[in-house]
């Protein structure tokens, strides 16, 4: 490159100039790794960090590589793209439960992410667990699917499920005094699948509003502890077929 400057000329290699990236749009030079999958959260007090990626490919369909959040790391949601350490929101929030394709720069067993773009909405479901069991290769969670109704949807969903009048929902249907009502009118169950890249997250205690991780064999455990209730609950899960790629129990007063 040539500069004139006073007269004199200056010759300057390219190479030694840093050439920025348009606004809102990610650097995508040196990338060496793009894969699609599901992002999850293994440190969501932590923005940025515990993040991992969870995809596949033909013969390896459990594969992971952490993801490492700068200040070169894109978030894109449609068309608009922002940096990820600007979003007002955790990245598991963000997310929820979406396929994602991931861009970066690969080194060993970590990605530091330039480009992070939701692909494809994952199927979101309200439900209760009927049961869970091992077979021997995955966990089995049989799901019950319900809504979670609340404001005047939730009133008139139970007038007609109840035929109480009006002024009597809320005897009739206890729950309407906290505003919502947990609707299932008729017991339906399907049966998916978890495994070790499904997010797990549970209840630190029974009851108590404080989220935790765990892991398949955490949540195994717990499911078969009598103490634990762990159908008591209504669960939010995200599907990917018939895989639930993310299960969490939902606190209700």
């Amino acid at each position: 490159m040539v500069f004139l400057i006073f007269g004199v000329v200056f010759v300057v290699s390219s190479r030694f100039m840093e050439v920025e990236s348009p606004s809102n749009t990610p650097d995508l030079r040196g990338v060496n790794f793009r894969e699609t999958g599901y992002v999850k959260d293994g440190d969501p007090n932590n923005f940025g960090g515990g993040l991992v990626l969870v995809y596949e490919k033909p013969g390896a369909p459990a594969l992971s590589v952490e993801l490492i959040l700068n200040e070169k790391s894109y978030c894109t949601f449609g068309e608009q793209g922002i940096l990820c350490m600007a979003l007002s929101v955790t990245i598991e929030t963000a997310l929820e439960g979406r396929r994602v394709l991931v861009e970066g720069v690969r080194d060993g067993d970590q990605v530091f992410v330039r480009n992070l773009e939701i692909i494809e909405e994952a199927e979101k479901r309200f439900g209760l667990i009927q049961s869970v069991r091992e077979n021997s290769q995955n966990v089995l969670v049989e799901m019950d699917e319900v809504e979670f109704l609340s404001g005047e949807e939730a009133i008139e969903a139970g007038i007609d499920d109840t035929e109480c009048e009006r002024e009597n929902i809320y005897d009739c249907i206890p729950s309407m005094n906290n505003d919502f009502y947990i609707r299932n009118v008729e017991t339906s169950t399907e049966v998916y699948i978890l495994n070790d890249n499904s997010e797990i997250v549970l209840f630190e205690n029974p009851g108590s509003p404080e989220l935790e991780n765990v892991t398949l064999k955490e949540f195994l455990e717990q499911s078969q502890d009598e103490d634990r209730f762990i159908t008591a609950y209504p669960y939010i899960y995200f599907l990917d077929g018939a895989t639930i790629v993310k299960l969490e129990e939902q606190y209700v007063p």
